[in-house]
């Protein structure tokens, strides 16, 4: 699995990079119906992937998880998300990217922390595993 700036954990708004969170809000009125007038997401952490993990996984393939320091979803749910599946045995990789791109507008950046494309590192992650 690879993802890229994924939502894991909507409850939990560790901001560590200091960043706006005006656009992660409003993303979060739309995929959950909840006014950004209450702010009250607490309510999302049992069904959030990372809660799903932590109460009863066992085992998970591969993960890569790429988010940006800048992004407008907090890079603090990829380290939640790795510190989840590590939990349960999973090997994860994770990179926090410099900027503010979000999602696949990271597809063609390089990576700073190994030089490489991010569209090649996924591409031979994926075909590494059948």
């Amino acid at each position: 699995m690879v993802a890229l700036s994924g939502v894991t954990d909507p409850s939990n708004w560790s901001n560590p990079g200091g960043i706006d969170l005006t656009e992660f809000e409003n993303a979060m009125d739309i995929y959950v119906n909840i006014p950004n007038t209450t702010y009250d997401y607490t309510i999302l952490r049992d069904p959030s992937p990372v809660q799903l993990i932590s109460d009863g996984a066992s085992s998970c393939p591969p993960v890569m998880l790429y988010a940006s320091d800048g992004d407008s979803v907090p890079y603090a749910q990829a380290d939640e998300m790795k510190t989840a599946l590590s939990g349960i045995g999973t090997t994860v990789t994770e990179y926090v990217l410099s900027g503010s791109n979000h999602a696949f507008k990271n597809w063609h950046v390089i990576n700073d922390h190994t030089g490489k494309c991010v569209s090649s590192e996924v591409i031979t992650f994926l075909q590494s595993y059948p």
